[in-house]
């Protein structure tokens, strides 16, 4: 078997609503996402096969989808999510998650990231 990543890298999000402060309850906001799976590659290598590796367009849908599907509190809440939705529906053995806040602190942004093995 030969293992390595598949990264999503700067995936913007808008939509979103996450935050504590009551702006922050009342209007969409914008994430960046960089998440990382690592799972065996060798299989689609030799194949050239789509149905042998993890399909990145839905990584990222699943991301999105599950990023805009209701309001999250706190950053760490929906890296939480994230991590178990991927690892529920795609075969990585490990999942590591980053997301962005631009404009969180002005100036300035923050982040949270967490990683999570099978």
């Amino acid at each position: 078997m030969r293992f390595g990543w598949i990264r999503l890298q700067g995936l913007h999000i808008d939509g979103v609503r996450v935050g504590i402060y009551p702006h922050e309850k009342r209007a969409d906001q914008s994430l960046i996402i960089d998440a990382a799976l690592y799972c065996e590659l060798g299989k689609a290598a030799k194949s050239e096969q789509i149905a042998h590796t993890i399909d990145y367009d839905r990584v990222a849908e699943l991301i999105r989808t599950t990023a805009r599907e209701r309001y999250y509190p706190l950053v760490e809440t929906l890296v939480d999510r994230l991590l178990t939705r991927i690892l529920e529906s795609f075969p990585a053995k490990r999942v590591s998650l980053e997301i962005q806040k631009p404009g969180a602190l002005a100036p300035g942004s923050v982040s949270v990231a967490m990683e999570r093995r099978r």
